[in-house]
C-alpha cells in the first residue's frame, strides 16, 4: 500500500444544512501548501461545538487530479478538540447522504490529524465533514493532504 501524496486540483466548502456556503473565498487556502494560511468555518455560538445546534456539521471537499485509492487523509488545523468523518466518492453530492458511508472517523483530534481509511476507498473527491468544533466554535484548516 502506497503513501504517495495525491494531487489536489480544487477545494470547495460544503454546507448543505446551512446557507450553502462556509467561507468559500478562502477554501483554496486549505490546499495551497502554505501552513500559515487556512480556511475557517464560520463562528458558531452556543452550543458552539455543535454548530449552534442548527446543523449536524459543515466541511470541505477536495477533487483529485484523477480517480485513486485513498488510504490516508491528513488535516493540519489551528485548534484541537474537533471531530470529523471522511468520505470518498466518484463525484460530489449536494447532500451528505449522497456521499455514502464514512470511510474514516476521528474524534477529539489535534492540530495534526491523520485519518486512516481501512480499507482504502477509490474515488475522485474526498470530503472532510466536521461533526464537532473546538470550544472556540470555529475551526481553521491550514492544510489538507490526501495520500494513496
Amino acid at each position: 500500500m502506497g503513501r504517495g501524496a495525491l494531487h489536489l486540483v480544487s477545494a470547495k466548502d460544503f454546507d448543505p444544512e446551512g446557507d450553502g456556503q462556509e467561507d468559500p473565498a478562502n477554501v483554496g487556502l486549505a490546499i495551497d501548501g502554505n501552513a500559515t494560511t487556512g480556511w475557517q468555518t464560520e463562528q458558531y455560538q452556543a452550543p458552539a461545538t455543535h454548530f449552534g445546534g442548527g446543523k449536524d456539521g459543515v466541511g470541505l471537499y477536495v477533487t483529485l487530479s484523477g480517480a485513486a485509492d485513498v488510504s490516508t487523509v491528513e488535516v493540519d488545523t489551528a485548534e484541537t478538540g474537533w471531530s470529523a468523518r471522511i468520505y470518498v466518492a466518484d463525484q460530489p453530492a449536494a447532500a451528505l447522504d449522497g456521499w455514502g458511508t464514512p470511510a474514516a472517523t476521528g474524534t477529539n483530534l489535534g492540530i495534526r490529524a491523520v485519518l486512516h481509511l481501512d480499507p482504502a476507498r477509490h474515488g475522485t473527491v474526498v470530503l472532510v465533514w466536521l461533526t464537532q468544533l473546538p470550544e472556540s466554535g470555529r475551526l481553521t484548516v491550514n492544510e489538507l493532504r490526501v495520500r494513496s
